[in-house]
């Protein structure tokens, strides 16, 4: 025993000097702009490009200072990442004027200050040269000087506006040049004609592969060529097609990253045990997507000098393949618990398991006189997202010795289609299972199946479940025969409507399982529940609901007599709910109520009245569980004895968390009365527990409970949950009358370990949330094409809508949409993560239509027309509340991207004599079409002659 104390101690001395660091150098940067000469027009926007290349993996805090920062219009953020000797590319636009530009060659400089956690800050100027050119007979405006090639497309829209401020006629061509292979211009060729003060809007179609999956960024340089023998007119462009994936790991400096190893080491105290427990946890990380968690749970007895190892496990994990020993939790149909050995192998979204296992999760104890419990062997494989599969095979081998059996099952689980509003999953399963009993053999033939099958519309919804499962079938629903159908209606958003109807019957086989000795008679038991349900919200905060209901329940048991007796009883209900959920508080309350009959065997009892209250009330740190019963309405409340007199049933608990110290200090504590009135036994409970934090990493714990019971012989059963087949398991209180106690004093010490890799993906699924619910059904669209950023990088959705980070474990994480594209992110939208495992996300987009404006002048004889119709304000207000603005630029023009749905708009004019007609109409967006609009302005200025006679 010594010995074995003696390995358990070191090994956990070696877990917990486990650390990892990582090392790496400095490298000097280069930063400077892209073009150190540019031409460009008076009143045009030109655009310069800052390149940070031959930089180490680090992150970097841009700082840009100097005289000329005013004219730059900056989007660089406040934190950079870069891959190591890569380079990056922050696009700064330029606004040449001669009011901030007084020379034709005007020379820029820069003082550049960059801060890097692994070095000192460092100063560099850079700067550039512009030239201004002579303003040309044409002027081109780019409502966006990036564009970006879709996934899937294969054709791409180049849209500008070309206007001709003179009075001649001007011929001319576009061209794009510096395009990449693959590349081609379908209308370059084309010759444009525009008249002498005239507008023009030319729409390109760009012919280009399609990049799915990959990442593009390039320049292009747009020319509008108007003689041969002058020099074109030159815009710069450019094109982007972005992946799906982005690595946010690499982007960190010697990409090292901490993780936790939770350990703490307590005593327990009761009556009868005394022990010391060792507790222990932590996730370890390598490169190459390796991984190495463990789990140890040690206890040694002081009373009887033993000690045992369980709930312990050691798992590794590569990127396709992982192996994991030690205890199992396992849901193979069966709710499996024991120690043994799981391999897995995954590849895309598929997976399969490997399990063997026994029935005992001790691991490693001295006890004595422990009975076998046979082994399992299992074969599992998954398709599909994780916790969302849509198929499921499960093979199942198992051996009992102690109840003389050996079985063997198969279960497929398939979801047939989901396409829509429909989704239809299928189930079955097969099992044959042999006892041998008094020398002789019995095989057992059980067969299951089921079809679940759901409509989900707008505003009604339709979910049915039908299984039915042999008494001999071996899974966990065996002998069950189970029928669903609930009908869902929500006019809006205030009220919804239900009409359910179940059915579910239970014919009990045990195989010699002991159960409860209360259960060992009982053969077979049914339910059947008819309801109507209203759920009503009465402000924000407030909410309630009605469901009448109508259940019936037959249960067949044997009586002393081991002759069958048939009970059964129904019952004419009403529910009731009030729910109110507000600033640090909350309640809900349940009221059940109405009559029941009941037969018990030959015997009758009247209809009666009964009622069952469930309540919760939260005030911040206080919150108060109470539970009533009076007299009994289920056959199961009375299963244990068949007695079912009038009696109540009261339950009352409150407890109250707090924290102090500066939170260093958290307390809990709770009391609990319990009365039942068919035994009148009463029982008194009070619970505590604490948690101080000595000093960061290091915290003081203790739990505590104190109690009078007076013990009872409850069957754990309820038709709304159904069996449970866990015995009640006795230790060893007095049966009578008996004061415990429970102490657990402990420490917890948490450990950093320096390892390579702590990463977790977090996966973002964005879809068009078309009825406002926030949440995906069935039929809503992925939203494909969309920009993502994060961290300074960019991300484009895949036809699936999906975009996928690879990011640190326990970083605080931020989103945005660089380009809409016509969408923008609905309110319910989750917008921050901070991950421990890898998660996936839905993100619920709303659809953006675009909206042109224009203002146009009316004049009088004696008015000018107006020359400037910028910074007009334009105010647009949703009938939902949304509130929306746009500016209006020098010719009166305007575009804003809006949400389906009715609006109102306003036009101000920043000239107090213009008047606007029609100011406030009112405008319909639907099915995300373009709309237009026209807004005639008046001068409301008189000008009047006055001749001396």
């Amino acid at each position: 025993m010594r010995d074995s104390s003696t390995v358990g101690i070191l090994f956990l001395i070696f877990l917990y000097l486990f650390p990892y660091l990582c090392f790496g150098q400095d490298k000097d940067l280069n930063i400077h702009f892209e073009k150190d000469s540019l031409e460009i027009q008076d009143g045009m926007t030109f655009l310069n490009s800052l390149i940070i290349e031959n930089l180490r993996s680090d992150t970097l805090y841009l700082e840009i200072a100097g005289e000329f920062l005013p004219m730059a219009l900056l989007k660089i953020p406040d934190e950079l990442q870069i891959a190591p000797h890569g380079t990056l590319h922050l696009p700064i636009k330029f606004l040449a004027s001669k009011s901030l530009i007084h020379q034709q060659d005007q020379h820029f400089y820069f003082d550049v200050v960059v801060r890097k956690k692994s070095a000192s800050p460092k100063k560099i100027v850079i700067g550039f040269k512009a030239h201004i050119t002579h303003k040309k007979g044409l002027s081109v405006q780019l409502e966006k000087s990036e564009f970006y090639l879709l996934p899937g497309m294969e054709k791409t829209y180049l849209s500008i506006l070309v206007s001709n401020p003179g009075l001649l006629p001007v011929d001319f061509k576009v061209k794009v040049k510096n395009l990449p292979k693959g590349f081609e211009l379908l209308a370059h060729a084309e010759a444009h004609h525009l008249g002498g003060n005239e507008k023009k809007e030319i729409v390109i179609p760009l012919k280009h592969p399609s990049f799915e999956g990959k990442s593009i960024d390039f320049y292009s340089s747009l020319e509008l060529e108007l003689d041969p023998r002058e020099r074109p007119l030159r815009y710069t462009l450019r094109f982007l097609s972005l992946g799906s994936k982005v690595n946010l790991i690499d982007q960190y400096a010697s990409a090292g990253n901490f993780s936790v190893s939770n350990n703490e080491i307590n005593y327990l105290g009761s009556n009868f045990i005394n022990s010391l427990q060792l507790n222990s946890r932590s996730e370890l990380y390598f490169p190459g997507h390796k991984k190495l968690d463990y789990s140890l749970q040690y206890n040694y007895y002081l009373n009887q000098s033993t000690y045992q190892l369980f709930n312990s496990y050691l798992q590794f994990t590569n990127k396709s393949w992982g192996i994991y020993a030690g205890s199992l939790n396992e849901n193979l149909n069966y709710n499996l618990n024991g120690k043994g050995i799981k391999g897995t192998y995954r590849w895309k979204d598929q997976r399969i398991h490997g399990i063997f296992m026994d029935n005992d999760l001790v691991i490693l104890g001295n006890e004595m006189g422990r009975r076998p419990v046979g082994y399992n062997i299992a074969l599992e494989y998954l398709k599909g997202p994780l916790s969302k599969e849509t198929s499921r095979f499960l093979a199942v081998f198992n051996s009992r010795p102690d109840l003389y059996s050996k079985g063997a099952m198969m279960n497929v689980e398939q979801q047939v289609f989901q396409s829509g509003f429909h989704k239809m999953q299928l189930e079955s399963g097969v099992s044959l299972n042999r006892l041998t009993l008094d020398q002789d053999q019995i095989y057992e033939l059980g067969y299951a199946g089921g079809i679940r099958y759901g409509f989900q519309g707008e505003r009604f919804g339709w979910q049915s479940l039908h299984y039915y499962s042999h008494p001999n079938f071996t899974g966990n629903r065996r002998g069950v025969l189970q029928s669903e159908i609930l009908f869902d209606h929500k006019p809006h958003k205030i009220r919804s409507y239900t009409l359910g109807w179940t059915f579910n019957r239970n014919r009990i086989k045990s195989n010699g399982m002991e159960y409860a000795a209360v259960l060992k008679d009982l053969l077979q038991i049914s339910q059947m529940n008819a309801s109507v349900g209203v759920q009503q919200k009465l402000s924000r905060d407030w909410s309630v609901g009605f469901s009448p209901y109508y259940m019936r329940q037959e249960m067949d048991r044997y009586d002393a007599a081991a002759e069958i007796e048939h009970n059964e009883s129904q019952s004419w209900r009403l529910r009731n709910s009030w729910s109110y959920f507000g600033r640090g508080k909350g309640m809900n309350i349940s009221l059940d109520q109405g009559f029941s009959e009941q037969h018990i065997g030959q015997s009758r009892i009247e209809r009666f009245y009964s009622i069952r209250v469930n309540s919760q009330v939260n005030l911040r740190a206080f919150s108060l569980t109470m539970f009533y019963q009076y007299n009994p309405y289920f056959l199961s409340d009375g299963l244990s004895n068949m007695k079912f007199g009038k009696y109540h049933v009261l339950t009352v608990e409150p407890k109250y968390s707090k924290s102090f110290l500066h939170n260093t200090l958290q307390v809990s504590s709770s009391l609990m009365y319990y009365y039942h009135g068919d035994s009148r036994n009463s029982n008194y409970v009070w619970n505590g527990q604490f948690e101080y934090e000595v000093k960061p990493g290091l915290q003081l714990r203790g739990d505590f409970y104190f109690g009078i019971n007076k013990v009872q012989r409850m069957m754990m059963y309820n038709p709304e949950t159904g069996i449970d087949p866990e015995p009640i398991v006795y230790n060893k209180r007095d049966p009578t009358l008996l004061s415990t106690r429970q102490i657990r004093l402990g420490l917890r010490k948490d450990v950093k370990f320096n390892s390579q890799r702590n990463e977790a993906n977090l996966l973002l699924q964005f879809f068009h949330d078309s009825n406002g619910n926030g949440k995906r059904d069935d039929g809503e669209s992925a939203a494909s094409g969309v920009l993502v950023g994060m961290k300074g990088l960019m991300a484009q959705t895949d036809k699936n809508g999906k975009v996928k980070f690879k990011v640190l474990k326990g970083e605080t994480y931020s989103y945005n949409l660089q380009s809409h594209n016509g969408w923008m992110l609905s309110n319910d939208a989750i917008k921050q993560f901070s991950l421990s495992r890898n998660q996936s996300f839905d993100i619920p987009l709303v659809k953006m239509a675009l909206v042109r404006g224009a203002i146009f002048q009316e004049l009088k004889a004696y008015q000018q027309q107006v020359s400037d119709f910028s910074d007009y304000q334009v105010l647009i207000r949703g009938e939902n509340g949304g509130f929306f603005q746009a500016r209006t630029n020098a010719e009166g023009r305007f575009i804003v991207f809006l949400p389906e749905g009715n609006y109102r708009v306003e036009v101000i004019p920043k000239q107090g004599f213009m008047e606007v007609v029609e100011n406030g109409k009112h405008f319909s967006i639907q099915e995300g079409k373009e709309v237009s609009l026209n807004f005639q302005v008046i001068n409301s200025e008189r000008r009047i002659r006055i001749q001396q006679f």
